[in-house]
């Protein structure tokens, strides 16, 4: 009698493994062959649920994009200083180094539909924090400026090469020196 698979488990699995491949080898590192790998399964288990590099890349990276929005919108919602639970959420959301190899990947195009997903993420991302930290700027910087500053400072705090090797305090500190100049005391 043949084994019964939770196909809704194995395609969380398969994305999974699609992540970290992408943080261990960049999205253009991503193979079904080197994602079977990851599953110690065989090909066959990923082209079961994927036609091909570009839709495992893009359900992968879609699926994750759209939790990273969840968990944003569930923090927002829930802090009590929302612009400031987003900030630290944005410095501490990639313990494993999937958003520099996804930043990277959407800055060389690599795979052209997961610069697109990256980039409406970041879209949505500058806008929310747009939104979040309007009433607390200094004069004459506008929404969009801040907003882009900040983006800068939090990518900047999970690009560098020794990052990941920075506790959470110390990129919370840095996340507050260099964004509390643009906000009013």
């Amino acid at each position: 009698m043949p084994r019964q698979v939770d196909g809704e488990s194995r395609d969380r699995d398969i994305r999974a493994a699609t992540l970290r491949v992408i943080a261990s080898h960049g999205v253009s590192g991503v193979t079904i062959r080197r994602v079977a790998s990851e599953l110690d399964a065989s090909t066959s288990v990923i082209t079961h649920f994927t036609r091909d590099k570009d839709e495992l890349l893009r359900r992968a990276v879609g699926a994750e994009l759209k939790e990273r929005r969840r968990q944003v919108a569930e923090i927002a919602a829930t802090a009590d200083d929302p612009f400031w639970a987003v900030i630290e959420w944005s410095v501490d959301a990639d313990p494993d180094g999937v958003w520099p190899a996804l930043v990277s990947a959407a800055a060389a195009n690599v795979v052209p539909a997961v610069s697109q997903l990256v980039r409406a993420f970041d879209r949505w991302w500058t806008s929310l924090v747009a939104r979040l930290v309007s009433d607390r700027l200094i004069e004459g910087l506008s929404k969009r400026d801040a907003a882009d500053a900040i983006g800068i400072v939090a990518e900047g705090l999970l690009l560098p090469l020794d990052a990941a090797n920075w506790s959470a305090a110390r990129r919370h500190h840095l996340a507050r020196t260099l964004i509390s100049p643009l906000l009013r005391r």
